[in-house]
């Protein structure tokens, strides 16, 4: 398992800069959305995606991203596995 953390500068509004982040990544035929939702990391509202990727149609990777908001910045932990 790969445990990566990113923060990034939020551009406008936290759920539609997270929601348009997959709706571009699922134009891309390897990327497959297997859920989504709002959960709670130590209290605060958290937006969790569950998607799988594939690379060269032989490779799967299952990954899950839990995405928060803490001072106008957005955070990602993401968790990826084969």
């Amino acid at each position: 398992v790969n445990i990566n953390i990113e923060k990034k500068p939020l551009e406008g509004d936290f759920y539609t800069f997270v929601n348009d982040t997959y709706k571009s990544m699922s134009k891309d035929s390897s990327f497959e959305l297997v859920s989504s939702g709002e959960t709670a990391l130590s209290g605060i509202t958290a937006l969790e995606y569950v998607y799988t990727s594939s690379q060269n149609d032989t490779t799967i990777k299952e990954h899950k991203a839990v995405w928060f908001e803490k001072g106008g910045q957005a955070y990602v932990l993401l968790y990826s596995a084969k």
